[in-house]
């Protein structure tokens, strides 16, 4: 009976042993448990200022964008500008290793920051967490624009300004000629509000203020027959009459201009469509330098701006859009 009763007690004894073990494992687990968590929602914290501070860099580079890859003066201004802006919020890690670039045919069209951060740990050091590695992305692109407001009744062949371009011939170019003719640019005025017929006061009113609806890639207009000199020299006179950017006696020009000056229009870039007369395949920036009475319009070509769209284009002639796109 003695021996049975020490039996029963050694098993207690043993059992409690156990227990103990068990617990105070799980608390150990516990504490674990509770110190990663802790210590993810802090990195978490980080993770996210620290994404929002290479969004907030990489939109700043962008504005650089598009950029010629041979352009070493504008290269180190998005990587100063990236650097800056990731500073500014309190982002210190940013390198020039960090930020890379990719280019089509010599152009520059989207900017990649890429950076891996680490973020040490407080109560994980106990179980063997000292820090906490994360990747850190963002890129942003220039994509042509698909769709514009606001653009003057005028246009240009695509084939035409894409050689200006690759030849670097993209001053001072006849955009409308006097009465409609001549091979280099647009023939006439092209009806924006899809129609084959209208007077003259839509024309005044689109080469004045532009026109008030949107036009987009991939839409079929008609030329219009006709010169319509009053619609230039009315729309031309008000917009000069608005340039107050003076710059060495002069207004707005290919080496001096504001965009957002009255100056500087959107004009369609086009290609000879089967059903209509021309299919819109952009959009391109031009500064106004000049106009005669017969209705000629003489402009050059002024780069990239950057109007806001929602629709996205295939072709480059210098209208584009930024965006975040990782």
């Amino acid at each position: 009976m003695a021996m049975k009763m020490a039996k029963e007690q050694n098993w207690i004894h043993s059992e409690d042993g156990d227990i103990t073990v068990f617990v105070a494992f799980l608390i150990t687990a516990l504490l674990a448990i509770s110190a990663l968590v802790v210590d993810i929602g802090a990195a978490y914290v980080k993770l996210s200022e620290a994404q929002n501070a290479a969004d907030a860099a990489v939109l700043a580079a962008g504005a650089f964008l598009p950029a010629s890859s041979g352009d070493t003066a504008t290269i180190e201004q998005i990587y100063a500008t990236a650097k800056e802006y990731a500073a500014k919020n309190k982002f210190l890690h940013l390198t020039d290793e960090n930020i890379s670039f990719s280019e089509t045919n010599g152009r520059i069209h989207r900017i990649d920051i890429d950076v891996n951060i680490s973020i040490p740990t407080y109560f994980a050091k106990v179980v063997g967490f000292s820090q906490l590695n994360a990747p850190i992305s963002s890129a942003v692109g220039a994509v042509p624009t698909g769709s514009m407001s606001g653009v003057v009744p005028i246009g240009i062949h695509q084939d035409e300004i894409n050689q200006a371009i690759e030849s670097g011939q993209t001053e001072h170019l006849t955009l409308k000629y006097g009465g409609g003719g001549g091979s280099n640019g647009n023939f006439g005025f092209i009806f924006l509000d899809g129609s084959s017929t209208g007077g003259a006061p839509n024309f005044k009113r689109w080469m004045t203020y532009g026109y008030e609806g949107t036009l987009y890639v991939g839409q079929e207009l008609y030329n219009r027959s006709g010169n319509v000199n009053s619609a230039v020299s009315e729309g031309c006179s008000y917009r000069f009459a608005r340039c107050n950017h003076w710059h060495d006696g002069t207004h707005c020009n290919a080496y001096h201009y504001v965009p957002g000056c009255p100056l500087v229009i959107m004009i369609l870039v086009y290609e000879n469509a089967g059903s209509a007369d021309i299919r819109v395949t952009g959009f391109a920036p031009f500064v106004i330098e000049g106009y005669t009475n017969q209705g000629e319009i003489i402009g050059s070509y002024v780069g990239s701006l950057f109007p806001s769209s929602d629709v996205e284009g295939d072709n480059f002639f210098g209208s584009v859009s930024i965006s975040l796109i990782k």
